[in-house]
């Protein structure tokens, strides 16, 4: 697998809806948005991810499971840009747990 890790700064304070409108037809987007500019000035970033180079689905989780063994794979393997200023998250792992995750931890 040859992944190409693409960051691009985005000037000002861009709106994230309209932003991600350009992305509607991209595979898996995921917004984390922490920059809204009416939110506090300690916020910083805000992320875009879309089209991942791999998809993980697990269909069901029993007591005891270690639903995050791909994961951890998969994070073995990244390949972070040399050098440069890169914000905090600078390419990864990314996505969406559900409820029934807790099914693996939990009776």
């Amino acid at each position: 697998m040859v992944s190409i890790i693409h960051i691009e700064e985005l000037p000002g304070c861009p709106d994230v809806p309209d932003v991600l409108r350009c992305f509607e037809s991209e595979k898996f987007a995921v917004v984390f948005d922490s920059a809204t500019c009416s939110r506090r000035s300690d916020t910083r970033y805000s992320f875009l991810t879309a089209d991942p180079v791999e998809v993980s689905v697990i269909p069901d989780c029993a007591c005891g499971d270690d639903p995050f063994v791909q994961l951890r794979a998969w994070q073995q393997r990244l390949p972070f840009p040399d050098g440069g200023e890169c914000p905090p998250f600078c390419g990864g792992i990314a996505g969406l747990m559900s409820y029934e995750l807790g099914h693996a931890f939990e009776r």
